[in-house]
């Protein structure tokens, strides 16, 4: 058995990438990752966000096939369901999990299968996640009336915005503890991990560092931004209030650069351990981030910032493309230009390690074979489940459906065309191909059909997700 080693990056745009003809040098890891290994150019993840992506990517289950915690943004795993850890772990691999997200908690039901799951957030934090819960959480009142305000007050007449000033105050005293961990002690304690196993390893982890807000000495380990940190807070304010934020967006970009740099320790040291050259590797993201494409920052659900319309959420391709880079055993480079669903990861790594494909919730249809010669026979859905309803996308090379949240009708369904420019430019929905709507009606979902899951998220739980966007 070869080893397999999947890395998801929380909130990388696939356009960032150089591989993808990005005009800065953000991967050049990543992009000699791509020139050795199969590149998947229009990969889809399944849901607009962690909670509801890292399902479908780790268990094939996009966010009606789950259940929730608390409300329906909480993705949470059934119990019992099968993912990528349990399967291999049948067959005889080590599985191990260290991850970095606050979202990805054993009690949402993320550890399943895994030998074993260590998350620093909430290893320094602790596991908020309770089956008591705390009914009165009330989260983090000062973030959240600071965003409430900056978007308030980004016209202000006077010179100097006073709650900009005061957000920036608030992240300099933040520095101590911030909210997501170095990616620098996430590889190296996978690598310690991967070092002393035993046995073959399936080893996941996901870096947190591109999530917002982005730390400024990691901003500058990048090397494409200098500025100093009240700069880069500056610019973060302006991200917030959801103005242009040309700062940002290069600290974005250099933050990339910071997290190919982790990616390029962890390539290193398995080519050091000789374990490269055999092991199947697997880098993708877990959902885009918008940067500004329709007048808006970020992916976040929370109520002061919640990229979405009034009948529907915001799943558009700033979102939901994302960059999947396959290197199999061995090498076979090439590139996949069928839209793909994170969702079928199972059958790469299957096929990719000559594994009988398992009994996964979600397929694609396509037969096994060489990754290259990957063709999917049904369109690519991805959903998000939200207080406002079910709103499912169904993506083909012939386009893409966008459905509204609710359960009544497809006259409010927009279509847009391959080569739309950004999904700009709705078209009727009767314009689309009988494929792509029949794929949305068969997703859609009445939410209170989905089971909660026992248990409940307490107040530190709750401020440390509002410190990253989530509530």
């Amino acid at each position: 058995m070869t080893d397999v080693f999947l890395v998801t990056v929380d909130s990388l745009r696939y356009d960032r990438c150089g591989f993808a003809g990005y005009r800065y040098d953000t991967t050049p890891t990543l992009d000699a990752l791509a020139a050795e290994g199969v590149t998947f150019t229009r990969a889809m993840a399944p849901g607009p966000r962690t909670s509801e992506s890292v399902p479908g990517i780790i268990s094939s289950r996009l966010s009606a096939d789950c259940g929730y915690i608390d409300e329906e943004s909480y993705t949470a795993l059934p119990h019992d369901t099968e993912t990528l850890a349990k399967w291999l772990g049948e067959v005889g691999y080590e599985t191990l999990a260290i991850l970095s997200n606050p979202q990805l908690s054993p009690a949402r039901n993320f550890d399943y299968g895994f030998d074993t799951f260590r998350n620093h957030r909430i290893n320094e934090q602790g596991d908020r996640f309770t089956d008591a819960g705390d009914a009165t959480a009330g989260g983090n009142d000062v973030l959240d009336t600071a965003r409430a305000l900056l978007q308030r007050l980004n016209d202000s007449p006077l010179p100097l915005n006073p709650t900009r000033v005061a957000y920036v105050v608030y992240r300099l005293r933040q520095l101590a503890d911030w909210p997501t961990v170095d990616g620098a002690a996430v590889i190296d304690d996978l690598l310690s991990e991967v070092e002393h196993a035993d046995t073959p390893v399936f080893a996941w982890t996901h870096l947190n560092d591109l999530h917002t807000p982005l730390h400024p000495e990691r901003v500058r380990a990048g090397g494409l931004v200098d500025a100093g940190n009240m700069r880069q807070f500056w610019d973060d304010a302006k991200r917030v209030e959801h103005t242009p934020a040309p700062g940002y967006e290069r600290a974005y970009d250099s933050m990339v650069r910071y997290v190919d740099t982790q990616l390029d320790r962890l390539v290193t040291r398995l080519k050091e351990q000789g374990r490269w050259d055999d092991a199947l590797v697997i880098v993708t993201a877990d959902h885009g981030e918008s940067m500004h494409d329709r007048g808006y920052y970020g992916h976040h659900a929370g109520a002061n910032q919640r990229l979405c319309y009034s009948d529907r959420d915001y799943l558009h391709h700033d979102l939901l493309h994302v960059p999947l880079i396959v290197k199999p055993p061995g090498g076979a480079s090439g590139a996949v230009t069928e839209p793909v669903s994170l969702c079928w990861l199972h059958e790469l790594i299957a096929d990719a390690v000559s594994l009988p494909r398992g009994d996964f919730q979600n397929t694609s249809g396509s037969d096994p074979g060489p990754l290259t010669a990957y063709e999917p026979a049904q369109p690519v859905v991805s959903d998000s489940l939200t207080d406002r309803g079910h709103t499912v996308v169904a993506h083909s090379p012939a386009g893409t459906v966008y459905t509204n949240a609710d359960q009544s009708t497809d006259s409010g369904w927009w279509f847009f065309p391959p080569n739309n420019g950004g999904e700009h430019s709705p078209h009727s929905v009767k314009d689309a191909p009988d494929e792509l709507r029949a794929a949305c009606q068969s997703a859609k979902t009445d939410p209170e059909a989905v089971p909660e899951v026992s248990a409940q998220i307490d107040a530190g739980a709750r401020s440390r997700l509002q410190e990253l966007g989530y509530l």
